[in-house]
């Protein structure tokens, strides 16, 4: 039920022949393929095979040859991503429901999944998916990806539960806070307001239901940045781990907003390891 092939060199022709290996099994449920230079393509082609089996659950591709970096590389994405995707479109751009993959986590970390990548990726869990668990660490999703994540987390049919975002830079401009805060409580408030005022009443579909863990350690997130990060993660009903490790730049005020978690009493684990918390932070924190 569980295979384990990382660090082998397999490369594209042995991932297309384990595709075809994977038609004809229908007991193999964990599948690690890291290490291995598999390409995009390969890729795409091992998730249409994850689809048509449905009996795959867990696929590892972390470290394998970086993702295409344009919108060149749209068809490639495409088929690799559809495939997770309860809807997608058809020639006239009408959304048809689909028998998608079963698949409950997906991992690429370091696979050079560039802004344009993550996009497409996450518009696709935007369309639902079955998809539980998402490592995305140590790519280059940047600070553009940031509306495409906040749809997918607060579209219905996303059932992602754990989000490893960590080393991506999606701090920049706050514009990961600022699309989660405008998608989940409206537009930013004053900063006055953030931090001193109760939470904003968002629409009735604006909350997150399944997101448990959060991983945006090492991303350029800073003080204001995790303010509003904090206020819209008061809409995550039941988020209990949230990892903000090595932003350094969080400091007192970060420290100041995400102390509204721990008072509404949201988390169970928390890290702010390395972001330059102080006195300030540390009472507020302990309050």
């Amino acid at each position: 039920q569980d295979l384990r092939l990382a660090r082998n060199g397999i490369g594209a022709e042995g991932a297309d022949a384990l595709a075809e290996g994977l038609l004809r099994n229908t007991a193999l449920t964990e599948l690690s393929l890291s290490h291995n230079s598999i390409p995009l393509q390969s890729a795409g082609n091992l998730m249409r095979v994850v689809a048509a089996t449905q009996t795959l659950k867990s696929l590892c591709l972390d470290h394998n040859a970086a993702w295409p970096l344009d919108e060149d590389s749209e068809e490639l994405i495409s088929a690799f991503v559809e495939p997770l995707s309860l809807q997608v479109r058809d020639r006239e751009q009408r959304s048809v429901v689909r028998v998608c993959a079963d698949l409950e986590s997906l991992s690429l970390r370091r696979c050079g999944v560039s802004s344009w990548g993550a996009a497409r990726l996450f518009a696709g869990l935007a369309r639902g998916s079955k998809l539980r668990r998402l490592c995305l660490a140590w790519n280059g999703a940047r600070q553009t990806c940031g509306q495409h994540v906040a749809a997918a987390l607060a579209a219905p049919g996303c059932a992602l539960e754990e989000l490893d975002l960590r080393d991506n830079l999606l701090g920049g401009q706050d514009a990961l806070p600022a699309a989660l805060l405008e998608t989940f409580n409206g537009p930013p408030r004053p900063q006055s307001a953030q931090l001193s005022g109760p939470p904003r009443r968002a629409s009735v579909s604006s909350s997150n239901q399944h997101l448990r863990v959060l991983h945006l350690g090492n991303n350029g997130l800073m003080g204001s940045g995790t303010v509003l990060l904090a206020e819209a993660l008061l809409r995550f009903e039941v988020l209990e781990e949230l990892w903000l490790y090595h932003n350094p730049e969080i400091g007192d005020e970060g420290a100041e907003g995400v102390s509204r978690l721990l008072r509404n009493g949201q988390l169970r684990r928390l890290s702010l390891a390395a972001c330059g918390v102080g006195d300030a932070g540390g009472r507020a924190l302990a309050a």
